[in-house]
């Protein structure tokens, strides 16, 4: 038994769940071969001896020798390709000629009807297993230091502080070689943004050990080889006596991962967990997108079925999905599982009726990679995203949008799978709620229709208690597993909608989380388009240019020449593809806006630069500031009353604004200076604007009252909400709220008004 073996419990283990709970993989990294015992460090960092034949009993199957150096050089994976199989090979016993690797042979490819024969390594015997068909009771998920597991260090950690220190943890990005040995080498990625690689199995050391796990390839626990009884593989026992070759690992162990760290590649293995992550999946050639099998569905608008699904709230499975031949439902209806065990099949689009609407499609496989959770900061969010339609990138999971988290009074976005088109849903302030039921945490259970494991249950009858629901599978479909303790003691995991499977029947429903109904998508209906917008409307940008700026990149992008048309309204002229609005101007010009920075408008809006006005011109040639001119002009058109029509009243516009900043001035004793005009008739044209202060009357007095309680009001708004004491000048994301000066904002972490956690912010300058 040589150390670096990978282990997992075996068949007469009695230790309870002290390697973490059935599945989880462990380390040999010493063996006693006189007392027929091996110690093994669990993944989870636990060490413990185990008998290898002691008192004939043997605790532990190996899960992969590859770490040992073993490879059928000569052989290579007919399913895979991969040339000189690593590990345990597995030789079809019916086809000539036909072998598999591990992962492979685990994962079901070939025909599991046929018998294989297990080889070891280049010095064992052949060894018939039964056949995977008739083993799938049998089947378990390896758990443990895998790609996308978190870690910290380990019991053989000698690397100093390369991880940041004490405590400090790290993403699993991926394993691989190390020469001589394979999948011993464990690239990690810490909060500090370094990677470097460590030894996991290599010579038995364990640099790591988990903080979080992640599932690895399945495995039949009976076709695996037993610790203590399996064959040793001499053909490496000198690797260890190279001094020379010791100090090049050393030095391997050492260097980081440059090349990755700068490389595209890391996204994808962050995002996917693997470095070719498989392809979302896809409906068939004319389906809606949201046909999936394994969706989990609720009864939809035009339900007319009574109590099929034992009540509104109760959840189904979809098991198949209409189409050609016999066997299948009719064209646009699909076959839904109800959690009860009852089946039918419902409209999802013919006669132009939708029975259902789409509860959860992450069973289906529907995952944004890319998008975080805004609230509970999952990454990748799984199913439904919920985008919000008032903050700035703000996202939201199924869990963290129906039980209310940000602001009720904000309308959302629903995007059902990446690349889709997106649906506009009410505020959920105004929306009707209902309770979820089913298959949940607590739900009572037995065996279902798609049950394939024997009497693992302890035979038909028995009831189990659901305690988790988790992914069957991270890379193929999420919310897919039921977690089930039998009433005789024993645990194992279910299928809950992978690849369109349900194990388990409800007996007695429990109570999950609940929905807004009018919220969820329609199962099989088409959006025709994900535009809020309708060619003929009148729009006009509803943030300010810097974030306009930002949405726009790869909507259109951003010219400089844009800033001028931002302020302006302009009709919608169409709606490409990508549902990108192309807004025309009254001069002609035309642009595309993310339709996310636009807001309808009245018609009477300004369609063109209101400082290009016949009285805004005729008061420029007055010589007064075109800045105040800019104020007055946009504050008008802010509150609804749209272009000057006289120079009399733009005049007293200005000269009010002017004594409104004399007033808001702190520091400055001076007033700013009102515009004095060379020309007699312009001068006369001021003094009749002016109020004659020698004989002001009471009603101008209440006037100059009304305007300084105005500034008063006007002052407390736009001050900052922490200090009191400077404007407030930053707008945060992702929320907008402007509530702070920039000193302040620099040491806030939540928005003082909504305390959703600030992102960034940027600096405003209001007229």
């Amino acid at each position: 038994m040589k150390p670096g073996l990978r282990v997992v419990r075996g068949p007469n283990w009695k230790d309870g769940d002290d390697d973490g709970g059935e599945g989880h993989v462990g380390t040999v990294v010493a063996s006693d071969g006189a007392e027929k015992v091996a110690t093994i460090v669990w993944d989870s960092g636990t060490r413990k001896n185990y008998r290898t034949g002691k008192d004939n009993a043997y605790d532990l199957y190996v899960l992969d020798n590859a770490q040992c150096a073993v490879k059928h050089s000569s052989v290579s994976c007919d399913s895979c390709s991969e040339s000189g199989i690593e590990g345990i090979r597995w030789k079809c016993d019916v086809c000539d000629n036909y072998d598999l690797c591990t992962e492979c042979y685990m994962r079901d490819k070939h025909d599991t009807s046929h018998a294989f024969l297990r080889i070891d390594n280049g010095n064992s015997a052949q060894v018939r297993v039964p056949k995977r068909c008739e083993s799938q009771g049998q089947k378990r998920k390896a758990m443990g230091i895998f790609p996308g597991a978190t870690v910290c260090r380990g019991p053989d950690w000698t690397w100093n502080n390369q991880d940041g220190g004490q405590g400090k943890k790290g993403f699993l990005l991926h394993i691989s070689d190390w020469d001589p040995t394979f999948r011993t080498k464990a690239g990690v990625l810490w909060e500090s943004g370094s990677a470097y690689s460590y030894r996991v199995g290599h010579h038995g050391k364990l640099d790591l050990k988990c903080v979080e796990a992640a599932s690895g390839w399945p495995y039949y626990k009976s076709h695996l080889p037993v610790l203590g009884k399996m064959a040793e593989d001499s053909s490496d026992d000198s690797l260890n006596a190279d001094p020379l070759l010791q100090a090049l690992m050393q030095e391997q162990l050492a260097r980081p991962f440059e090349a990755l760290i700068a490389s595209q590649l890391l996204k994808a293995i962050r995002d996917g967990m693997k470095e070719s992550p498989p392809a979302s999946p896809t409906p068939s050639a004319g389906q809606p997108g949201n046909l999936l099998l394994g969706c989990r569905v609720v009864r939809g608008p035009d339900w007319k079925w009574g109590g099929q699904d034992s009540g509104e709230g109760h959840l189904g499975t979809v098991v198949d999905i209409g189409g050609p031949g016999l066997s299948k439902p009719p064209e646009k209806c699909v076959s839904v599982l109800w959690d009860s065990g009852q089946r039918n099949v419902y409209r999802a689009g013919r006669e132009g009726a939708h029975d259902l609407r789409v509860y959860d499609n992450a069973p289906g496989g529907i995952k944004h990679k890319s998008t975080t959770c805004d609230h509970c900061k999952t990454q990748g969010i799984k199913g439904i995203r919920w985008k919000c339609m008032v903050c700035f990138n703000y996202d939201l999971c199924s869990t963290c949008y129906s039980t209310d988290k940000h602001d009720t009074g904000h309308e959302f976005w629903s995007i059902d799978s990446p690349g889709s088109k997106r649906r506009k849903v009410p505020r959920r302030r105004d929306s009707e709620k209902v309770q979820a039921k089913g298959i949940f945490v607590g739900a009572k259970v037995c065996r279902g229709q798609d049950w394939m494991y024997g009497n693992q249950d302890g035979g038909e009858g028995s009831e189990g208690l659901v305690y988790e629901i988790k992914d069957w599978d991270p890379s193929k479909s999420g919310n897919s597993e039921a977690d089930v303790t039998w009433s005789s003691g024993t645990k194992n995991t279910y299928r809950l909608g992978h690849s369109g499977k349900v194990d388990l029947k409800c007996i007695k429903a429990s109570i999950g989380g609940v929905y807004y109904r009018s919220h969820l998508p329609i199962l099989g209906q088409v959006i025709d388009s994900g535009c809020d917008f309708k060619i003929g409307e009148k729009v006009k940008c509803r943030v300010d240019n810097d974030v306009v700026k930002a949405l726009q990149q790869n909507h259109g992008g951003w010219a400089d020449e844009m800033a001028q048309y931002t302020c302006l309204t302009g009709t919608v002229v169409a709606i490409d593809a990508d549902d990108d609005v192309v807004v025309q101007y009254e001069d002609g010009k035309k642009w595309y806006y993310n339709q996310d920075v636009l807001t309808r408008v009245e018609a009477t809006g300004p369609a063109r630069d209101p400082m290009s006005s016949a009285v805004v011109k005729e008061a420029l040639q007055m010589d007064i500031p075109k800045d105040i001119l800019e104020k007055c002009v946009k504050t008008r058109w802010a509150e609804g009353r749209g272009e000057f029509t006289s120079l009399d009243a733009l005049i007293e516009t200005v000269f009010n604004m002017n004594i409104r900043e004399d007033e808001i001035s702190h520091t400055s004793a001076t007033p700013t200076p009102v515009p004095s005009f060379a020309a007699a008739p312009m001068a006369d044209r001021w003094s009749a604007a002016q109020p004659d202060s020698a004989g002001a009357s009471a009603n101008a007095d209440n006037h100059q009252a009304n305007l300084a309680e105005e500034n008063r009001r006007l002052k407390d708004e736009r001050m900052c909400k922490i200090c009191m004491d400077s404007d407030a000048c930053v707008a945060f994301v992702p929320c907008g709220h402007l509530a702070s000066c920039y000193v302040c904002a620099k040491l806030l972490v939540q928005c003082p008004i909504c305390r959703v956690d600030i992102q960034s912010f940027m600096r405003t300058y209001i007229a």
